[in-house]
């Protein structure tokens, strides 16, 4: 729960500072956990959609 933590342990937590993190950190890190993307999962199609409503 980091909304309820000062922003100096925060920034500690996630291992940055106010000004952020450098460029070749940026490229650890990408290298290290990818993109911030979210995998897409499987489309409900929308009959079942419909039907589940009813």
């Amino acid at each position: 729960m980091l909304y309820k933590k000062e922003y100096t342990d925060v920034l500690k937590e996630v291992d940055s500072s106010i000004n952020g993190i450098s460029e070749e950190e940026a490229k650890n890190r990408l290298n290290k956990y990818g993109y911030n993307e979210l995998k897409e999962g499987e489309k409900t199609p929308i009959w079942k959609m419909f039907l589940e409503e009813l």
